[in-house]
């Protein structure tokens, strides 16, 4: 009896023991362990009894990783046919799925697209969003936007799109490989506001705009991709409302404060993720966000620029900064109204006119309406200094005149009065007036009147 009670006993701290580190990572198992009991035996006991049921559960879960690795690589290679299409080139693989270049193969005619396939068939909401993808898609007709052609499912159940190829690279490995200016960059930038705008004309929240879903092409034209979280404005589809909160699937860098709560989505989401872009396009560099940084404002361009923009930081200083910081302020109710309110005021910035963004008092009014009408204003005051040269130049002229005439009276007066003061014979002097006399006398009143 007291073997069984002892053997109970053991087994019971056994059991105590293996429940308080079992969850512990495995290098601080042992340290806990020490501090729970002094006794080696019980403590190598339990390690190995955690090592057993790691193995056998590694053991189990092999057979089911080799089934998903199976069905993760099932229809995702180059060379198969989906529907009319054949895959020819993997060109990007997530964990929502991959996507490959494809090319028609039913004869009728000849397409390249780009096809995406959902990985795992099982995946209800991830097939969820897929599907209010292509119902998204198929009402948008844009140049900036990919359009979809096709979509379906495959024969092993991977719901799949086909879209549009683009022949481009991501906004931020194009930023790097062309180096724009400060101009080029607004412009490209004024381009995807377009898209952004069409989409939202349609009642369609993008509600995941970054570098990654903007491809730009050679020609310099961004394209918008990946409407995967995408929403209707004031509407519940039966696929967006299967999917609930799309805070999961969008990235932090560039989501509102308001999507990263969970609340609904609005054109405020989409006018926050664009001042983010906007952002790291003037400062030629990353914001560095994080879902961290919810309660935290976006920083200025001008603090954050960095390789090309550091030479024209202090133009964006001002303007540039106040438009960036309106249009990423926390409380969605400060932003920009819509994504053609930060168009509008860009346009402004570029006209030179006052923006919204910042208090315009007459200083910076006048500054700028001389910098709207430089050229004007510039031949207006090289007029007015020339005027002001000519006038200058007449009355130099005019006292020139006045001083030659009273140097030239003052010589006649000089003269005569040399004379006269030679003149011994006005004074009832006898003897003739000598040459020398006139000259001695004149030279004593220069001394005398004339020295200054």
């Amino acid at each position: 009896m007291t073997d069984r009670n002892d053997v109970t006993t053991h087994w019971g701290q056994v059991r105590t023991l293996f429940h308080a580190v079992c969850d512990l990572p495995r290098e601080e198992q042992s340290r806990r362990l020490a501090e729970l009991t002094p006794d080696p035996a019980l403590r190598n006991e339990v390690l190995a009894l955690i090592g057993t049921q790691t193995e056998a559960f590694e053991t189990a879960l092999l057979p089911l990783r080799e089934l998903a690795a199976r069905q993760d690589g099932e229809e995702l290679k180059a060379g198969d046919r989906v529907g009319h299409w054949t895959l020819t080139t993997l060109v990007g693989r997530g964990g929502m799925g991959s996507v490959f270049v494809a090319e028609r193969d039913d004869g009728l005619f000849r397409q390249r697209v780009a096809l995406k396939i959902l990985r795992r068939p099982a995946d209800t909401e991830a097939a969820a969003l897929l599907e209010a993808e292509r119902g998204v898609l198929a009402g948008l007709v844009h140049p900036g936007i990919a359009r979809l052609y096709d979509g379906g499912t495959t024969p092993a159940g991977h719901p799949f799109l086909v879209m549009e190829f683009v022949d481009g690279v991501p906004l931020d490995v194009w930023m790097r490989a062309n180096r724009p200016t400060l101009a080029q960059r607004l412009a490209l930038f004024d381009r995807l506001c377009e898209a952004v705008s069409y989409a939202h004309r349609q009642l369609v929240v993008h509600c995941d705009l970054k570098p990654a879903n903007v491809l730009v092409r050679a020609d310099g034209q961004p394209m918008l991709l990946d409407f995967g979280i995408a929403r209707w404005i004031g509407n519940e589809t039966p696929a967006s409302a299967s999917v609930g909160a799309v805070t999961g699937y969008c990235t932090p860098a560039y989501a509102s404060p308001e999507q990263l709560a969970g609340n609904k989505p609005s054109v405020a989401t989409d006018v926050f993720a664009l001042g983010v872009l906007l952002g790291e396009l003037l400062a030629d560099a990353p914001a560095g966000r994080s879902a961290a940084d919810v309660a935290t404002p976006v920083r200025p361009p001008s603090q954050l620029a960095s390789g090309d923009a550091k030479a024209w930081r202090t133009d964006l200083e001002g303007d540039l900064d106040a438009i960036v910081a309106k249009a990423t302020a926390l409380d969605p109710r400060q932003r920009y109204l819509d994504v053609a309110a930060v168009g509008e005021d860009l346009a402004r910035y570029r006209g030179h006119l006052p923006i919204s963004a910042r208090r315009n008092g007459w200083p910076r009014r006048s500054a700028l309406f001389l910098r709207r009408y430089r050229n004007g204003a510039a031949a207006v005051s090289l007029g007015l200094l020339m005027a002001a040269g000519f006038t200058a130049q007449l009355v130099r002229e005019r006292d020139r005149a006045r001083e030659a005439a009273a140097a030239a009276e003052q010589v006649s007066q000089f003269m005569v009065g040399a004379f006269d003061a030679a003149n011994l014979r006005r004074d009832g002097g006898e003897r003739d007036v000598r040459a020398s006399d006139v000259l001695k006398r004149g030279a004593e009143r220069i001394e005398r009147d004339l020295a200054d």
